[in-house]
């Protein structure tokens, strides 16, 4: 399986585990690799560390619900 397809199976993982405690290792478990290499090359093909992208993407999740209930905080 080349890296690009293990990407996408560790994005899609932590696409529908995002309300779960993801790690590093669990993640990598998903992309059949070591962390380290998988940590690497997921930063070198997205250009953001994992662990970034995890918190960004929970940002964004939030602010999207709270975007559509449209109460003022």
């Amino acid at each position: 399986m080349n890296w690009i397809k293990l990407m996408q199976s560790a994005l899609n993982f932590i696409e529908n585990n995002l309300n779960s405690d993801l790690n590093p290792v669990i993640i990598t478990k998903e992309a059949f690799t070591i962390s380290f290499h998988f940590q690497r090359m997921f930063s070198i093909i997205t250009g953001i560390p994992l662990t970034e992208y995890i918190r960004k993407r929970r940002l964004t999740v939030a602010a999207q619900e709270l975007f559509s209930i449209n109460i003022k905080l």
